[in-house]
């Protein structure tokens, strides 16, 4: 039985955050997050706009993006304002997936949640800002969420033009990559699309992704909550594996089972429980960590 099938199992009547406790990559041999680990905080004050900084994710010297929206203040790993124990999973997260692609040659990705809210287009971003700035990869990220885009908003970038729209064309692919820092290219969906299903399974979308493997290091694709439209699962076929996000005390567990099931047990390399609650001793050890090494830490 695998663990995925246990922590079913054990998991009657309680909530999703629990029944996935230790669900994660079953077929890797360990998970993404260690359970006494697999904590991150995302606490913003609205409002507040997000400051590019040379902080302990940005190499001196190395441009970052300066044009992030304003909804995403303290809560991408480039912001000061962003707390230090946020930053520390998000470089778990990406050191467990670098790992990954040096064993298993992982690096086409989805990710993707049961339920809208549970925060898979901050966790591409953020996966896809740690991998660009502190591991200096070619990173594309791709929204593929074509009906209800959102990667433009959190770059501040155009959406006139984008992945929809050469999926929609009938000449040789064009699409608009936008580079917003040395190592980090976004593809933005475009103009939403109320029906984008013959685009997503379309040679034309095939040809993107292969192309996108050539050109960069890695290739993570923003998509729609499975929970809801089957667009996700139709392009996990495409890629090497699914990271599925989900909301701490939020997505019921029978919405996780659900969106595993959509997207089948192989295919999912990993999940990321979002806005768990920090204990106060964790936060106190990394705003003291901070302080002693000079880094952005933690601001009240």
């Amino acid at each position: 039985m695998s663990r995925v099938d246990q922590a079913f199992r054990r998991a009657s009547g309680r909530s999703a955050a629990e029944a996935f406790d230790d669900a994660a990559s079953p077929e890797m041999g360990y998970d993404l997050f260690p359970a006494e680990e697999r904590k991150k905080t995302v606490a913003m004050p609205d409002g507040r706009r997000a400051r590019a900084a040379s902080g302990p994710t940005a190499p001196a010297g190395v441009p970052t993006p300066t044009h992030l929206g304003p909804e995403v203040g303290g809560k991408v790993v480039i912001d000061h304002a962003t707390p230090g124990a946020s930053i520390e999973e998000y470089r778990r997260l990406a050191a467990t997936l670098h790992l990954m692609q040096a064993q298993k040659g992982l690096q086409a990705l989805i990710v993707s949640s049961a339920l809208p809210r549970d925060g898979k287009t901050l966790t591409s971003t953020n996966l896809a800002l740690t991998l660009s700035e502190s591991y200096k990869r070619r990173v594309l990220l791709v929204d593929a969420d074509l009906r209800r885009p959102a990667l433009h908003d959190v770059f501040g970038l155009s959406n006139v033009q984008g992945l929809a729209d050469g999926l929609r064309a009938t000449g040789p692919i064009s699409l608009p990559f936008m580079q917003v820092s040395n190592h980090l290219t976004v593809l933005p969906a475009g103009r939403p699309d109320a029906s984008p299903m013959a685009g997503l399974t379309s040679e034309r979308m095939r040809d993107v992704i292969a192309d996108a493997r050539e050109r960069f290091d890695w290739v993570i694709v923003d998509t729609p909550p499975v929970g809801l439209i089957s667009d996700a699962s139709l392009l996990a076929s495409l890629v090497d594996g699914v990271l599925l996000v989900i909301g701490a005390g939020a997505t019921p567990y029978d919405a996780v089972k659900r969106a595993v099931a959509e997207f089948g047990r192989e295919r999912i390399i990993g999940v990321v429980l979002n806005r768990v609650v920090d204990d106060i001793a964790r936060r106190g050890y990394y705003r003291e960590y901070y302080q002693a090494s000079g880094g952005a830490g933690e601001r009240e």
